[in-house]
């Protein structure tokens, strides 16, 4: 399998490599090989070519890092298969968690908004009127220029952190489960 990778991207990675270092390029060149000189190592940092794979794996060596990073620059490709099965799956958790914080939120902190641009029918009622569109518009304009005050991002996952936390205490050893709040308003958390 023939994989293209950017050359200057790579070359960056393998300059800031011997920056960190703080060697000249001769310097860096004599830890690789006896054979690469300056010249060669300015080809790689500028991305006219890449090193061989047993000056690729020397460089990562001298880096402490995998060399299909240094050929890549994912994160993924400098962690080892238990370190990345672990990253994989924190990752994972991230998403879901992320998930139902949005759940959360858009049950919780409900905006007129969401009720106009929502891929499926959402439905408002004033004293068993049920809103068109129109008035929907004409309530987002009445509060049109008032102080914003909806909750910021980290307040509502501190929020949903808290719920979580004190569920949890009163239900420990469950696998996965709802935070009941009323009849019809429940929200999920994650693991």
């Amino acid at each position: 399998m023939n994989i293209n990778y950017n050359l200057k991207e790579v070359g960056q990675r393998i300059r800031e490599i011997r920056m960190k270092l703080g060697l000249s390029m001769d310097e860096f060149a004599a830890r690789i090989d006896s054979k690469a000189k300056s010249g060669t190592v300015s080809n790689w940092e500028t991305g006219k070519n890449l090193p061989n794979n047993e000056r690729l794996k020397k460089i990562a060596d001298l880096a402490g890092i995998r060399p299909k990073y240094i050929l890549t620059g994912h994160p993924y490709d400098n962690l080892s298969p238990e370190e990345l099965e672990e990253q994989i799956e924190q990752d994972m958790n991230n998403q879901i968690k992320d998930g139902l914080i949005r759940e959360f939120q858009e049950k919780k902190y409900v905006q007129l908004e969401d009720f106009l641009s929502s891929p499926y029918k959402k439905y408002i009622y004033i004293n068993g009127h049920k809103l068109e569109k129109e008035e929907i518009e004409m309530l987002i304009k009445l509060f049109e220029g008032k102080e914003n005050n909806y909750p910021e991002d980290k307040e509502i996952e501190k929020e949903y952190n808290q719920m979580r936390e004190e569920y949890l205490k009163y239900k420990e050893g469950l696998e996965s489960g709802t935070i009941t709040i009323s009849d019809s308003v429940f929200f999920r958390y994650h693991k």
